[in-house]
């Protein structure tokens, strides 16, 4: 390549140089407020979904709140003589509870346990849909996890405020929770009333979802980390402070630059009670426009050189033929 044709390429790469440099200042830039603003719609988006659960999880406690102070249900808890023979009592509870819970498919079992860790009556929904009264069992609720902390307060306290709390079912079964509600009465609290629900119709929308405790420990235990994207482990370190610190949706920056959703599903009377779900947001359509929108700006600015650096070479080429033909006479 002659002198000639450097020149050429030069001028037009100093002539393109300030507006590569602008646009390397300002495309960052403009990058940037496009992932605040999408930052900003998925923190909308989770605020909606904590909501949506939320309301879910209220409906629950409510009328687990409300069916705890029957005096039939009282009086099975306490074991307390009642006015009406054991089984007839026993056979309205039951009546009381598959006409309270019969239209919500999610209820998969109701219980009621005293104080002393005995199962007093047991109502599960049968595969026709129907609510039938079981056995109870025989083992001590009070060794169970869940129950040791239903009974970590003293009677007399409880008398004062209903104790509510919800927490991941042990079972390898999918989104099931166990709702809990002190059964009060005047001398302190007769035993617990329990739900067991499901939400997974509310979950699935979160296939990748991860449901943790007010410990950072993971629920799931039937989960793969691996299906995860290995971010389970990160959000167990990360997440604990998030949750000390605040009771609402957040999200969460990972090492790899990616978004975790933080979803608070129940918040306890104390932070470790609380129960919270992650997952990864899906991406927005205006940050999918905007990768692609990247990936065909760079494209076409790699074109645009290449015709600019070729256009070059054929004006060097173009003005040496010309110069030649001018010194040969023709």
């Amino acid at each position: 390549m002659r002198i000639r044709t450097l020149i050429f390429i030069i001028l037009l790469v100093t002539a393109l140089t300030p507006i590569g440099i602008m646009m390397g200042i300002n495309f960052p830039r403009v990058l940037a407020k496009f992932h605040e603003a999408e930052q900003a719609s998925q923190m909308l988006l989770a605020q909606q979904e904590y909501q949506t659960i939320n309301r879910a999880i209220e409906r629950r406690q409510e009328s687990l709140a409300n069916l705890s102070h029957v005096p039939g249900i009282v009086d099975v808890s306490s074991g307390r003589k009642s006015a009406l023979p054991r089984e007839i009592l026993y056979d309205r509870v039951t009546k009381l509870v598959s006409r309270q819970y019969q239209n919500e498919k999610d209820i998969v079992l109701f219980h009621i346990v005293n104080f002393d860790g005995q199962e007093k009556i047991r109502i599960e929904r049968q595969p026709d849909g129907t609510f039938q009264q079981k056995p109870t069992s025989q083992k001590d609720f009070r060794q169970v996890a869940h129950w040791q902390k239903m009974f970590s307060h003293n009677i007399e306290s409880l008398s004062e405020k209903q104790r509510i709390l919800l927490e991941k079912s042990p079972t390898t079964e999918e989104d099931l929770f166990v709702l809990s509600v002190t059964i009060p009465e005047p001398t302190g609290a007769a035993g617990v009333a329990c739900l067991k629900f499901s939400l997974h119709d509310l979950l699935e929308p979160y296939k990748d979802h991860v449901i943790f405790d007010g410990n950072g420990m993971i629920l799931n235990s039937s989960k793969d980390e691996i299906s995860h994207k290995g971010w389970v482990q990160e959000i167990t370190r990360k997440a604990s402070h998030i949750i000390r610190s605040s009771q609402s949706p957040s999200l969460l920056s990972l090492h790899n630059d990616s978004t975790i959703a933080l979803i608070p599903i129940y918040i306890g009377q104390r932070p470790t009670e609380s129960i919270w779900m992650g997952y990864v947001p899906a991406t927005g359509d205006t940050m999918t426009w905007v990768h692609a929108w990247r990936v065909q700006v760079l494209v076409l600015l790699s074109i645009m050189l290449c015709a600019i650096l070729l256009l070059a070479i054929l004006l060097a080429n173009w003005s040496k033929r010309f110069r030649v033909m001018i010194e040969s006479g023709v």
